[in-house]
């Protein structure tokens, strides 16, 4: 996180706890608060910064909604964030600052990647026949814990070695992919942040070799990333009408509810990266629509 705030013209937008779970809602992802402390502390899926909500020189700032990086900005000045390091966990309501007022959790929307992954894995199934043939249940829970205890392990590795640092690849990718594939640019009104601007710094001083260097992704490493985000398994209910799915807005398609805006954001993820491939390696590679056939068509 710290490394994206030092870009010129930041893409994207903070979602306090709330937002990220309505974020994840109109996705088909139910979950609360105590979910999102949970993985918190298990070093999987932390806020990626914590925001003071009281007075500070004077000025009382709260915890907006939707944080934008000239706030953020702001923010830091005033001493007002703090950046979630792994083992720093406590209780979610004691995260208080000197006056007492609690803290604002913030996630990045990009973590829906890997919250989606290690959702889908940390689960416990118990069959309703399998339930009823327990005859011994304190022998049964004992066993049951022990195995979770043991994926769980599994689970946290597979989120620290492999997709912490593919979220941070995609948001690295964000300051100069995301405008032309989402349509959507965050330049507020500042002349010096402008999308003219931006386009100027796009063709003129962004190297794709800064973002191999902040990331330390190999060329297998970011192979390796298109072709799973391309061929990810999401039950796309547009899927058969993708090539139609190119005329329409992507403003419009942001109002897609569950699987279908799931798969969306998949498909851009995998672009980016698919441009990403060709700036910096010059090589083509089918676009996801036709390499994850079994997604898209």
């Amino acid at each position: 996180m710290k490394i994206l705030l030092q870009s010129k013209f930041p893409q994207f937008r903070l979602l306090d706890s709330k937002e990220f779970l309505d974020h994840l809602k109109k996705r088909g992802i139910k979950r609360q608060i105590s979910d999102l402390e949970f993985y918190d502390k298990m070093n999987m899926i932390k806020p990626v910064l914590r925001l003071h909500g009281a007075l500070q020189e004077s000025v009382f700032k709260r915890c907006p909604k939707t944080l934008s990086m000239l706030s953020l900005q702001d923010y830091l000045t005033q001493n007002l964030v703090e950046f979630p390091s792994d083992n720093d966990y406590k209780i979610w309501k004691e995260w208080v600052d000197k006056w007492g007022d609690p803290l604002c959790m913030y996630y990045h929307p990009v973590q829906i990647v890997g919250f989606e992954h290690v959702t889908n894995g940390v689960k416990l199934h118990l069959g309703v026949q399998k339930f009823l043939d327990i005859t011994d249940p304190v022998n049964y829970v004992t066993i049951v814990k022990k195995n979770y205890l043991k994926d769980l392990k599994g689970w946290q590795k597979s989120m620290k070695d492999h997709w912490l640092p593919r979220m941070g690849f995609l948001m690295l990718l964000e300051e100069s992919y995301s405008p032309d594939v989402t349509q959507e640019y965050f330049g507020g009104t500042n002349l010096n942040t402008s999308f003219e601007k931006w386009q100027e710094w796009k063709s003129n001083e962004f190297s794709t070799k800064s973002v191999i260097q902040n990331s330390s992704f190999t060329k297998e490493d970011i192979f390796a990333l298109y072709n799973l985000l391309a061929r990810i398994n999401h039950d796309d209910p547009l899927g058969n009408w993708f090539p139609l799915q190119s005329i329409i807005k992507k403003s419009r398609k942001r109002q897609l509810i569950g699987e279908a805006l799931v798969s969306q954001d998949y498909y851009d993820f995998a672009t980016m990266v698919r441009h990403f491939i060709k700036d910096e390696f010059n090589e083509d590679v089918l676009p996801p629509d036709d390499l994850g056939d079994d997604k898209w068509h």
